[in-house]
Formats: C-alpha cells, sequence, structure tokens
C-alpha cells in the first residue's frame, strides 16, 4: 500500500486521499479487461471531453484527472476560512464508535444488523446535528488522538445547495456532464482516516479528491487477496472518474475535504 504524507502544518483543508478501485465484478483473474492486477490507475493531464469520452468513459475505465480544478476558489481554503465563512452552518455528521468485536470503526453497515446481534450500545450514528465549527475543532483540528473513543465524519452532504458562498468556490467538472448530466453533488469533511468501506455506486462519479488500504477487508474476506485491482492517490487539485458500478474503498491520509459528482 502507497504511503501519503502531507503536513502543512497551517490548517489547510487538502483535497486529497487514496483509493482501491476493482472492476465492475471483483473478478478474481488477471485477464479482467481494462484493469492490470496491482498497477496503479492511469492518470491523464485535462483530456479534452471528446477524449475522456472515447478513451475514459465510453469503454468504462476509472482515471485521475490532473489539473482540471486550478480556477477552483476552494483550492486555497482553510479549515480557518469554512468556520469564517460556514461555521455557524449546522451540519449533519456520523458518529462511530470503535466497534470491539469486528476491530474496526462502525459505519452505515451496523444499522442493517439484527438486533439481537447488535452491539448493547448504539455505536453508530448517521445524521447527527452539530455546527460546522463545532465539527471542525472537535473532529478536525484537535483529533489528535486516533485512540479517541468517537469519530465524526461529514458524510455525503448536499450543502453546495444549501450555501450559495461554498457553491461559488466549486466548478462542476465538464467530465461529470455524462450521461443524463449530474444527478447529486455531495460533500464529505473527515479527519485522517476515515475510510468509507468497499462498495459500489449506481451512478458514474467524478469524485475531486481519494486513499485506500485493504488489510481490515482481506482478514474478513481471505480470498480478496485474489481480486484484480488498481490503486491511486488522489492528490490536492486532482480528480477521479469512477464508472458506475466499479467497486471502491476509500481512505483519508489527513483531513480531507471532498467533492463528488454522481451522474446517471
Amino acid at each position: 500500500m502507497m504511503k501519503w504524507m502531507w503536513g502543512d502544518g497551517a490548517g489547510k483543508v487538502n483535497l486529497a486521499r487514496s483509493l482501491l478501485l476493482g472492476s465492475r465484478n471483483m473478478g478474481f483473474s488477471s485477464s479482467n479487461q481494462g484493469i492490470v492486477a496491482g498497477a496503479p490507475v492511469s492518470r491523464v493531464h485535462a483530456p479534452r471531453f471528446q477524449d475522456f469520452i472515447r478513451d475514459w468513459f465510453q469503454p468504462q475505465f476509472p482515471v485521475v484527472i490532473e489539473s482540471a480544478m486550478e480556477n477552483w476558489k476552494a483550492r486555497s481554503w482553510t479549515l480557518d476560512t469554512l468556520i469564517k465563512k460556514f461555521g455557524q452552518t449546522t451540519v449533519h455528521i456520523e458518529l462511530s464508535r470503535w466497534h470491539k468485536e469486528e476491530k474496526r470503526w462502525a459505519d452505515f453497515r451496523d444499522l442493517y444488523k439484527d438486533k439481537a446481534l447488535a452491539p448493547k450500545e448504539e455505536i453508530f450514528i448517521p445524521q447527527y446535528p452539530i455546527l460546522l465549527e463545532d465539527f471542525i475543532n472537535i473532529f478536525l483540528r484537535d483529533y489528535e488522538d486516533q485512540t479517541a473513543p468517537v469519530k465524526g465524519y461529514l458524510a455525503q452532504q448536499q450543502l453546495l445547495n444549501d450555501l450559495p458562498e461554498l457553491a461559488e468556490g466549486i466548478e462542476d467538472p465538464e467530465y461529470a456532464n455524462i450521461g443524463s448530466g449530474i444527478y447529486q453533488r455531495n460533500v464529505w469533511l473527515g479527519p485522517a482516516g476515515t475510510i468509507t468501506p468497499l462498495h459500489r455506486d449506481p451512478y458514474h462519479n467524478v469524485l475531486a479528491q481519494v486513499d485506500v488500504d485493504a488489510k481490515d477487508a482481506v482478514q474478513r474476506w481471505p480470498d480478496l487477496q485474489k481480486a484484480v485491482y488498481s490503486e491511486c492517490i488522489l492528490n490536492a487539485g486532482e480528480m477521479i472518474f469512477i464508472p458506475k458500478k466499479w467497486w471502491h474503498y476509500v481512505k483519508s491520509r489527513d483531513i480531507s475535504l471532498s467533492i463528488s459528482f454522481w451522474s446517471v
């Protein structure tokens, strides 16, 4: 697994993470079309839209797109900027406790477990209301102890619809204008170590800025070691196209702000 380190010491909001990608069927054969076992995800420098359609969208291959966010005002934002502009906005975050039995942080999977098998205490709250300023100060700025009992994650929030000034800092990528166009815009903001478990979406996804570590999953499903996959680190100012129904797993290496654009 690649190691990603980011240290600016100034509370900068980084558009950066890392990502693991498997094909639609997560096959266990190195003959999977469009993906070479262990190879990094392809990268391309701000391609023309027609070239993106021909080379990546039509064949349904993931690709990291570089230098396509140069005009985003959000590129210069810091945690202080978010607090100053939007600190008094109430957001809804995911609160997670450590899952002792499964040795992982609780997540949405725990909402669907048989109540008889679920832990006695509530370990995952999907929509906890909190001021953005408080979320940043409690779970991001001062969150140095990785053994803390609770983690907070602002996940899949449609804040661009509610905060025009936030939307002004973001530009819809041309590469998301595929199929029937953009269906939904989501904001993701969380501390280092935040994980989105292995899953796939029913939408095409252009994620502006992503990290991956599948060790926990391999312990639970040993055959996953046979899966054909690619991995990448999405740096500040980059975006990745994830075709519809491609499996992916995400882990933040540092405080991370991401915007995803879902298209149908």
